[in-house]
């Protein structure tokens, strides 16, 4: 019945907005229409924020949910982006990707996402231990982490070029194929940045701070995700 609802909803919104097509001037010929729903229960979110970033320069847009836990963007063509929602509490929840490439007439996009209610409203850390508060401790601990990139390549460097790194390098495969190398995995922006600049020291210049959330690797610069998280 829920699910009902959300269809519902979102077919509601596209009847809303069939005025989109008029914004057809530019690159902005685009819009994203989406719902934020609480994980467990599937009911609209009120307030919750919605953060868009635009993966080629991780230009961030924001917007909060209406009463009935819906929202709007307006999007150019040609892109990709990501998408995610947070709460009051900055812990955040899925993350999805839309894509605008190969779209040259106006469109209306939709998008569902989902937040843990329990954890963001809900639960609060006391004093005495619970089974509740470490859940959400955990949680939060395991929403960002920061990881230093040192290179990527399409095939294998020679061994001598990781003599004198001392810390464990972890490998991880890129979408174009390409094998990236990364040390460290860090829950504060200063101890990656210290990092970096050591491994810039030892002759990896390239090196750069990535972002996790979740484990997934994200398009958000780290200082973003240090203030959003922090």
């Amino acid at each position: 019945m829920r699910y009902l609802l959300i269809l519902l909803l979102l077919g509601t919104l596209l009847l809303s907005t069939q005025f989109a097509s008029a914004w057809g001037d530019g690159d902005y010929n685009l819009t994203l229409i989406g719902i934020v729903l609480d994980k467990n229960t599937k009911e609209p979110m009120q307030n919750a924020i919605v953060v868009l970033v635009e993966a080629d320069n991780n230009q961030i847009y924001r917007t909060t949910t209406t009463q009935d836990g819906r929202f709007y963007f307006q999007l150019m063509k040609e892109k990709e982006y990501q998408i995610y929602a947070t709460g009051k509490n900055g812990i955040t929840g899925e993350v999805k990707t839309i894509q605008t490439y190969n779209k040259e007439k106006p469109e209306v996009l939709n998008v569902i996402l989902t937040l843990e209610d329990n954890y963001l409203y809900e639960i609060t850390k006391t004093p005495e231990f619970s089974g509740a508060s470490y859940e959400y401790e955990m949680y939060r601990e395991n929403v960002v982490a920061f990881k230093v990139q040192i290179g990527s390549f399409e095939h294998t460097p020679d061994d001598d070029w990781f003599t004198g790194i001392e810390s464990t390098i972890e490998q991880e495969k890129a979408p174009s194929g390409h094998t990236r190398y990364l040390v460290g995995n860090y829950k504060s922006l200063p101890a990656a940045r210290s990092m970096q600049q050591k491994m810039r020291n030892d002759g990896f210049t390239d090196s750069q701070i990535v972002t996790y959330l979740k484990g997934e690797r994200v398009k958000m610069s780290p200082e973003e995700a240090a203030r959003l998280y922090k």
